[in-house]
């Protein structure tokens, strides 16, 4: 066997050229693409100078171009390090302010490599090819080589594809459309947004049955960007102008934000609170009584709108803080209550929704275990949003004439208020069949756990876009809205987590693994790699996991005295979201790049909801304008490649 592991450093040249070129030859670079590029993404030493100078030119507020560069290059005595031909050639990696973002997440994946082998080396030494004993490659070819071959490449997960058209359905979709030229946020989370605000504003009235629970239409979201600068408060700025048009006093009454414990959030709902009081005669008590001292609050509503929830994460996190498990309940059932013996404050029917913003470092760094487990985490979508445009004069939403929209958004509102149970409707109802064992199949590790209550989640959605449509029942259309949405919504998920395991052991362990390739790792090494901080019962719980998710295996090794294990990664593919339906009479599938053609029922039994939501749909039917149009480079990373084998 010619082994597949390979001693060169983790690089990846043509992602170091094309974000240096998009740096040196784009104009109006966003910034949240700006604030990401640092040095420590490049490895060759005249990407690192380039990129050194690149940054000092920007500080002093000095044009970039190829001859300002090299002339700074030439005044600190590097021109032999980074050449003029080297900055010429540099043009010919360029790829577009659009496609730069894969390249630089596969650049911080890499440096992430890099540190992690630098690491690696202090405890283990690194064996080359020549180096495996001919035992060892005996073995890796029986037993380990087939295995990889039948798995999937592992590719770097990229920022998700842009939210189809499908879920801008409606009078949500009429809505972004119009705040859209105006603004700079990223279309997805102005939907969402609004999705969760009008789940809000509509009381606690409408809502479908799942078995013995009432699912209301209060919904938790998580706007997520890669910097601070992904426009993610200005996204709900621009919701919250046009919904206070509709409802002043549910705007100025029932929004908040603040969370600091579970007792606080009960008491912004909370019911009338008595006091059983004695009642006395000439200073005997002769009977008890009732008294109200807190008439509570009548309107149960409560919009939640964090622009730090980073604050709520390590707040949550807290020893004997009650946060995650009040708004848990929220989400649940609305019937809320602290077991704290200072705090007679409960709520019942509260009617509570949550928006937060935060970066994608921050999420990583503060979402504990233990939120990831107790279903904290599959309590909120979690949108990626990034800045869309640049508009250096802020965009004239003020010159935007929302009177039809606020006129629907209102019949719309009434309408629901009067609504009560939902239901699907005969052909919501088939698509419902088809789609579910798809999303209650659930996935592994850190992505599996935040994404549990997709079916839940779904039919919330579908619920609310029947409502904005003034329908007592969900439709086809309805569902296949909500489908898209939560496909956009779970593919962030994938970006943001990647494919983590949400355990910090079995994550380093399963680090380890890939980084050292087909010679693995004894039990031994793993216990070294992790200074003895970590048990052997907790390592042993770690790889377990790493098992039964498939991410890592074992093979048994003779030797003088018992048999050792020694563990290899496996190097699998998150598979994206594939829910499926049955043709009718009236479906679109893709066809090329933007085509729209209808299905006959003899055209087929199953059709992916796939091909419908990777459709470009530039057009769809009325001229209505469609977003997203993003392309990706595709790119061959073989370096990367041979050190996941």
């Amino acid at each position: 066997m010619t082994s597949k592991r390979s001693d060169q450093i983790p690089i990846a040249p043509d992602s170091e050229g094309a974000v240096l070129a998009t740096l040196i030859f784009e104009r109006d670079i966003p910034l949240d693409i700006l604030e990401q590029i640092t040095m420590d993404l490049f490895f060759l030493p005249a990407n690192r100078i380039l990129c050194e100078v690149i940054i000092a030119l920007r500080a002093r507020g000095i044009m970039i171009d190829p001859l300002q560069i090299q002339e700074e290059v030439r005044a600190r005595g590097l021109l032999d390090k980074a050449t003029p031909g080297h900055i010429e050639h540099l043009i010919h990696g360029k790829v577009g302010l659009s496609n730069v973002q894969s390249h630089i997440d596969r650049l911080k994946e890499l440096a992430r490599r890099r540190q992690l082998r630098a690491e690696l080396s202090k405890v283990i030494d690194l064996p080359t090819a020549a180096e495996i004993r001919e035992g060892a490659s005996k073995i890796i070819e029986r037993d380990i080589a087939p295995l990889s071959r039948s798995g999937e490449e592992r590719t770097p997960v990229q920022w998700p594809d842009a939210l189809n058209e499908i879920a801008y359905h409606g009078l949500a979709g009429d809505l972004v459309r119009a705040i859209d030229p105006h603004t700079e946020a990223d279309p997805a989370a102005l939907l969402v947004q609004f999705l969760v605000s009008f789940g809000n504003l509509i009381k606690r009235s409408a809502h479908f049955i799942a078995e013995a629970d009432r699912h209301y239409c209060n919904m938790f979201a998580v706007v997520v960007g890669n910097t601070s600068k992904g426009r993610k408060g200005t996204s709900w700025g621009q919701i919250k102008s046009v919904l206070g048009s509709t409802d002043k006093e549910w705007v100025k009454n029932c929004n908040s934000s603040g969370l600091s414990s579970g007792e606080g959030l009960i008491w912004q709902v909370r019911d009338p609170i008595e006091k059983h009081e004695p009642i006395k005669q000439k200073g005997r008590v002769i009977d008890y009584q009732d008294v109200i001292t807190d008439k509570g609050v009548d309107d149960k509503r409560l919009l939640i709108v964090e622009p730090e929830f980073a604050l709520v994460l390590k707040t949550a996190s807290r020893d004997g803080n009650t946060l995650s498990a009040i708004i848990r309940q929220a989400w649940d059932d609305g019937n809320l209550r602290s077991l704290t013996k200072s705090s007679p404050a409960r709520a019942t029917d509260a009617h509570i929704s949550i928006i937060g913003h935060i970066t994608k470092d921050e999420l990583r760094r503060y979402l504990e275990d233990t939120e990831t487990a107790n279903g904290f985490a599959n309590r909120f979508l979690w949108v990626c949003a990034r800045q869309s445009k640049l508009l250096p004069e802020g965009g004239r939403l003020n010159e935007v004439n929302f009177g039809e929209l606020v006129r629907r958004l209102n019949n719309a509102a009434d309408h629901a208020r009067k609504t009560t149970e939902i239901k699907r409707n005969e052909q919501a109802r088939e698509l419902w069949f088809d789609v579910y064992p798809d999303l209650a199949d659930g996935k592994p590790g850190l992505l599996g756990a935040v994404t549990g209550r997709a079916e839940a989640q779904v039919m919330r959605l579908a619920a609310i876009y029947a409502l904005l449509d003034c329908e007592s029942m969900i439709g086809r259309i309805h569902l296949e809205a909500a489908l898209a949405l939560w496909k956009y919504c779970e593919d962030s998920a994938r970006y943001i987590f990647g494919d983590a395991m949400g355990d910090p052991t079995a994550d380093s362990i399963l680090a380890a693994l890939r980084e050292v390739g087909e010679s693995g790792l004894t039990r031994t090494k793993i216990s070294d790699l992790l200074n003895h901080r970590i048990g052997s019962a907790a390592i042993g719980r770690a790889l377990e996991s790493l098992a039964e998710a498939g991410r890592a295996r074992f093979i048994k090794e003779k030797t003088e005295g018992r048999p050792i294990q020694r563990w290899f990664a496996l190097t699998v593919t998150a598979k994206k979201a594939n829910y499926t339906k049955k043709a009718d009479s009236k479906e679109f599938t893709s066809r090329g790049s933007c085509e729209i053609s209808e299905i006959s029922p003899e055209d087929g039994d199953l059709n992916s909801l796939n091909s419908l939501f990777s459709q470009s749909a530039q057009e769809n039917g009325d001229g209505e304008e469609s977003f997203g149009e993003e392309d990706y480079a595709d790119y061959d990373d073989s370096s990367l490649a041979a050190l996941d084998r």
